[in-house]
């Protein structure tokens, strides 16, 4: 459910409710709309984007297509006194379609606290604009009725309007069918020597929801966007060389699933195991054992203060060892590898939500120093831990990183031994 607070928007479509009719008097009753996600409730959505541009420069045009699969997924982490809910916002599983080649990608999750009429009122991972899902009334409204909302970003100006255009029945659910009508307008101009460059962009956006009163939250989406931009140059021997136009149509659906996608099952070759093992290797082999099996390491030095000494096999696998006996494996890491997963599918790229609900909400929380940039989430007890990115610096560092918020490494330990390998206190 991303915000349409900025002015490229991600949008959203899914499959029709069936909804019936409810009697006449209740159009005139007024109802309320809030937003309302548990701590520890997760929900997915179903996503699929497909985007059509044209770009015209002089003579020339060109279209490109894209089509994006996605889980939406939005996870409950806390909810405090007053209702206000601390949410994580991320797309899972993102698989985009263009020119007939089809590739994975990976995006950082969004962490935020936001009020139950849909306020945002801190940002700390992330931007979803100023309203979560959308801008909810604040108060009761009625069939017919309509709000508005206005938002100024630099040069960029939007208006919402949302309408609640009738209240129906999904079975014995009460659903409100909104539409949202989005309109955006930029213009900017830039002076290049004595070339002058204007920009004007227009944005125009048009959702249907289907909103479950009681439950608070949207069961389906279908968003359509139109976007056209003109660009204009001009100056003392220059008269609109290389003007160009593109045109955009992108058509979005998403629609509440029961949960994940079911996966499939990790072979033990790729099974992070706390405590244990990484696939293959234990820890209770001496180093001379892995190193016979995986080839040679090589020490490392790590920044940050480590109270093991370090070593790295040619796989990739890092290995931590007792400074008193180099024999003796004190941990196993692993990076970048996304098919190496423990057995409640946390890999590389999860996002920190993610581990906080399939392991618990408590764990001892470590930040590396600079130059690192990660934060280590340490189960002690279950002999495992995870370094979550917590700088653009260290997303964007040599090496491939995860991004801001997102599993960047996994440890795995003797249940009881962090502080053999990290610096606690």
């Amino acid at each position: 459910m991303a915000s349409r607070m900025r002015t490229a928007p991600i949008l959203f479509l899914a499959a029709a409710l069936a909804l019936t009719a409810v009697p006449a008097n209740a159009q005139t009753e007024t109802i309320e709309l809030v937003l309302k996600i548990g701590a520890g409730e997760v929900l997915y959505y179903s996503m699929t984007l497909s985007s059509r541009e044209t770009v015209e420069a002089g003579n020339q045009r060109s279209t490109r297509e894209v089509q994006v699969n996605a889980r939406e997924t939005i996870r409950g982490l806390q909810v405090g006194p007053d209702g206000t809910m601390l949410l994580e916002y991320v797309f899972e599983d993102v698989r985009a379609t263009s020119a007939g080649r089809t590739e994975s990608r990976m995006t950082g999750p969004s962490h935020f606290k936001v009020r139950t009429d849909g306020r945002v009122s801190e940002q700390l991972i992330g931007d979803v604009g100023e309203d979560f899902p959308l801008p909810l009334p604040g108060r009761p409204v009625r069939a017919g009725e309509s709000w508005t909302r206005q938002s100024r970003e630099g040069n960029s100006q939007t208006i919402h309007t949302i309408t609640l255009v009738a209240v129906e029945r999904a079975g014995a659910t009460p659903v409100a069918r909104l539409r949202w009508r989005t309109e955006t307008n930029i213009s900017e101009s830039q002076s290049v020597g004595t070339t002058q460059l204007r920009v004007r962009i227009a944005i125009r956006s048009t959702e249907d929801i289907d909103w479950a009163i009681e439950r608070g939250r949207s069961l389906r989406r279908v968003e359509e966007t139109t976007m056209e931009q003109s660009i204009e140059t001009s100056g003392a021997n220059v008269l609109c060389a290389g003007c160009g136009r593109t045109s955009r149509r992108t058509t979005t659906r998403h629609e509440v699933t029961s949960g994940p996608a079911s996966a499939a099952p990790v072979s033990v070759d790729d099974l992070i195991m706390p405590g244990r093992a990484v696939g293959s290797v234990t820890l209770d082999l001496p180093r001379a054992a892995v190193d016979e099996k995986l080839g040679s390491a090589t020490v490392l030095i790590l920044p940050g203060t480590y109270r093991a000494s370090s070593v790295q096999w040619p796989n990739g696998l890092l290995g931590y060892l007792d400074q008193n006996d180099e024999t003796k494996i004190l941990g196993l890491q692993v990076g970048s590898v996304r098919s190496l997963k423990t057995e409640k599918g946390i890999s590389f790229g999860s996002s920190e939500g993610a581990v906080l609900l399939a392991y618990g909400m408590t764990p001892t929380r470590l930040d590396l120093p600079a130059p690192t940039g990660a934060r280590v989430l340490i189960y002690n007890d279950l002999g495992i831990a995870f370094a979550i990115t917590s700088t653009p610096e260290h997303a964007q560092s040599s090496g491939t990183h995860a991004p801001v918020g997102a599993v960047d490494w996994v440890t795995i330990f003797s249940p009881g031994g962090a502080n053999k390998i990290y610096p606690l206190p």
